[in-house]
C-alpha cells in the first residue's frame, strides 16, 4: 500500500508481482540520484515523465531531497546498501556510473519498474508499445540501458546483477556493466529483436545530440522525434562541450520550447545568448574532429556557423516562443 505524505511522497513500494499476460499493468518509472541538487535539466525530466505518466518514482538514499511535485519519493537504502556505492571501479576510481548501472538493475528486479536515467526526457504518455521487455537501440550495434524494463525474474536480468556483483572492487572500462554488458546479455539470450529502434528512445546521439540546443535546428528535431517516446539529452556530452546545466538554451531552440513548456524557466538562472552557444558548439566541434572523421551532420553544421558569422543565414523566427 502507498502512503503519501504531502507532496512529494515519502512512500514504500510493494515488489512488483508475478506478470499477468491477461492483464496489462500501468506502468511505474523510477530513477536514481545521488549527489549535488538536481540541476535544470533532470528537474525538466522529471517533470517531462510526471507530465505523461502517473507513478513516477525518485530514488535517493538523501530523503530530504528536492523533487516536482507529484515524483514519489523511495530511499534508496530499500534498493541496495549506500556502502557498495564506491566499490564499482571505472580506470582506477569509484564510478557513481558503475554503480548507477547494478542499482538499476536491483531496482528493476525489487519493483518491477521501467528504469529511466534522470537525464531522459520524456515525449509521450503512450504504453501500449510496451510489455515486459522496454529497451532501446542507441545505434545499430549497441543497446543502451538509460530506458530499461525486463522481468523481475528473468534470466537476462538476473545475469547482469550477478555479473556487476561478480565485478565489484575490480577496474573496469567505462560502459562495462551499462550497455556493453547489456548488449551482449540481450543477444546471447535472443532478445535483440525485442528492442525498440534508435528513433524511439534515442533520436539524437553522439553525432547530434547539439542540435537540441540551437535555435537553428528546432523544427528538424520536433520532426524527428514526432515518432519518438524519449529523448536523450546525454548528460556527459553535455558537460564535455562546455553546456552549463544552470543557464537555459537559447529562445527558439527545441530544449528552451521544451523548458517554456515544462514550466520550467525559472529553474535557471539565466539563457544562452545564441552566439555565445554556436561558440561552445563549434569549439566541441573542433575536439571531436580530432578524434574521429568528421561526418556529413558535423561539416553541416560548421558551415551553418560559418553562415551565420558571415551573416549569410539568419535564425528562424520564434518570436510566439519569447513570452513566459
Amino acid at each position: 500500500m502507498i502512503e503519501g505524505i504531502g507532496t512529494p511522497y515519502r512512500i514504500s513500494i510493494s515488489a512488483g508481482r508475478t506478470h499477468d499476460a491477461q492483464v496489462r499493468k500501468k506502468l511505474k518509472f523510477a530513477t536514481f540520484w545521488h549527489g549535488d541538487a538536481l540541476s535544470p535539466y533532470e528537474w525538466m525530466c522529471l517533470k517531462s515523465f510526471r507530465a505523461k505518466h502517473d507513478d513516477v518514482f525518485f530514488v535517493s538514499y538523501d530523503d530530504k531531497v528536492s523533487v516536482p511535485e507529484g515524483i514519489q519519493v523511495i530511499n534508496a537504502n530499500e534498493v541496495c546498501d549506500k556502502a557498495l556505492l564506491d566499490k564499482f571501479i571505472y580506470h582506477g576510481k569509484p564510478s557513481l556510473a558503475g554503480f548507477t548501472d547494478y542499482f538499476r538493475y536491483r531496482l528493476i528486479q525489487k519493483h518491477e519498474v521501467c528504469w529511466f536515467d534522470a537525464d531522459m526526457m520524456c515525449l509521450s504518455p503512450d504504453e501500449s508499445i510496451f510489455s515486459d521487455f522496454i529497451f532501446g537501440f542507441e545505434h545499430e550495434l549497441s543497446i543502451n540501458n538509460a530506458i530499461l524494463k525486463l522481468p523481475r525474474n528473468h534470466g537476462a536480468l538476473l545475469e547482469l546483477i550477478k555479473t556487476c556483483e561478480e565485478n565489484i572492487g575490480k577496474d573496469l572500462e567505462w560502459g562495462a556493466l551499462g550497455p556493453i554488458l547489456l548488449t551482449r546479455i540481450l543477444t546471447n539470450a535472443k532478445l535483440r529483436e525485442r528492442a525498440q529502434p534508435k528513433e524511439k528512445f534515442y533520436p539524437f546521439g553522439v553525432v547530434n545530440f547539439w542540435q537540441l540546443l540551437l535555435p537553428i535546428y528546432r523544427d528538424k528535431v520536433i520532426n524527428e522525434t514526432q515518432n519518438s517516446w524519449s529523448v536523450h539529452l546525454w548528460n556527459e556530452l553535455y558537460k564535455q562541450i562546455g553546456n552549463w546545466k544552470h543557464i537555459c538554451p537559447p529562445e527558439g531552440s527545441f530544449l528552451h520550447w521544451k523548458a517554456k513548456e515544462l514550466d520550467c524557466l525559472d529553474r535557471f538562472i539565466a539563457i544562452y545568448p545564441e552566439p555565445l552557444i554556436y561558440n561552445v558548439v563549434e569549439s566541441w566541434i573542433a575536439n571531436y574532429e580530432r578524434k574521429i572523421q568528421m561526418s556529413e551532420e558535423i561539416a553541416t553544421l560548421k558551415q551553418a556557423i560559418m553562415d551565420m558569422k558571415e551573416g549569410k543565414a539568419q535564425s528562424p523566427d520564434y518570436s510566439d516562443f519569447r513570452s513566459y
